[in-house]
């Protein structure tokens, strides 16, 4: 295993930062990619951004890897991290508390990626640490397009489990089929077991929406958000073996040719009847990555403080699991009613 990764792992996870007060996570991050690169900048929004060259650029793919430097704001700035037979937990004052692998995972597996690219990688690799993902994606939707438009392949490293490949959510697409048959091909060559899946929110969910073949692959944490949380670091390990295997086998499949994000569905995200029997493809966004099908019932301690957020011209009030999305239009109206509300509590 990549004991490099593991000190990484360990060093971002007793990092605090939280969303919106990223710049120690950034600084750290800064100081490792820096030797790795020929290009960084932090852009306008304080996104982390860089790009390096190997080879035949002019005829090799490009190839975009993310990673969110946020944790949800639950995580404790005095947790101690624990590690006990390869499994990774936090706890604060003696109690479970949230440990924030979400997504300092996916930072590790990026930077011991681009460290250790495949000597028979021939092309370009972009780097893409966000800001604000948990609440909304936000840093993700703040970078210039023009940074990745030429990006053939953008993974982003920030799904639970250890065998995901999230091609879309709630009925949205974020790649062809021609994407996701490479990559569970890829992953069967090499002896992985990761499949094409619907997921939740991320990053790739922004990057689909400018046209960018996207991805969101299992890094090995699990219970995200809650004071359960976990991550595997055999997990997180394979996770990181994929990253590599994708970079060494991509020039094999026919990059060029994967073709634009559909607008409805690929074979794994398809559009949802409503009661007319006509389909519709929702874009609705909870901003925090959970799937509409999951059981949260042993996830532990969940902090449902609702807040509000606004993506894409609606108004979103989220408490972590659900979320009600309105237009800016009745934001007045809604101030008035809970005011109203406010007022006859206090009676």
């Amino acid at each position: 295993m990549n004991n490099e990764m593991k000190s990484r792992l360990i060093r971002l996870l007793n990092i605090y930062g939280v969303s919106s007060e990223e710049k120690q996570v950034r600084k750290y991050i800064r100081k490792e990619l820096k030797p790795l690169v020929d290009y960084m900048k932090t852009d306008d929004y304080g996104n982390l951004i860089a790009v390096k060259e190997f080879g035949d650029v002019e005829n090799g793919p490009v190839i975009m890897l993310n990673a969110h430097m946020d944790t949800v704001k639950g995580v404790s700035k005095k947790k101690v991290v624990k590690e006990e037979n390869g499994i990774f937990r936090a706890y604060d004052r003696g109690l479970k508390s949230v440990l924030g692998a979400d997504d300092r995972a996916g930072i590790a597996i990026v930077l011991s990626i681009v460290e250790n690219v495949p000597s028979s990688f021939n092309g370009t690799i972009k780097i893409a640490f966000t800001r604000e993902e948990e609440i909304g994606c936000v840093g993700a939707s703040q970078m210039d397009d023009k940074f990745y438009k030429d990006v053939d392949l953008s993974i982003t490293f920030d799904r639970r489990g250890n065998k995901d490949i999230v091609v879309g959510t709630y009925g949205v697409p974020f790649c062809s089929n021609e994407v996701g048959n490479a990559l569970e091909n890829i992953s069967k060559s090499n002896n992985f077991e990761y499949k094409c899946v619907e997921g939740g929110i991320s990053d790739a969910y922004e990057f689909s929406a400018y046209n960018i073949n996207s991805v969101n692959l299992s890094v090995g944490y699990e219970n995200e958000h809650t004071k359960d949380e976990f991550l595997v670091y055999k997990d997180m390990n394979i996770a990181y073996e994929f990253g590599i295997a994708i970079l060494k086998d991509i020039s094999m499949y026919d990059y060029r040719g994967f073709g634009d994000v559909p607008k409805k569905s690929n074979n794994w995200v398809g559009g949802y009847k409503n009661k007319k029997d006509k389909y519709y493809y929702s874009d609705y966004d909870l901003g925090y990555g959970y799937d509409s099908y999951d059981n949260y019932d042993n996830y532990g301690e969940i902090d449902d403080s609702p807040f509000v957020w606004v993506h894409k011209g609606k108004v979103i009030i989220d408490n972590t699991l659900d979320a009600v999305e309105f237009d800016k239009k009745h934001l007045d109206s809604l101030i008035l009613q809970l005011q109203g509300i406010k007022n006859e509590i206090n009676v």
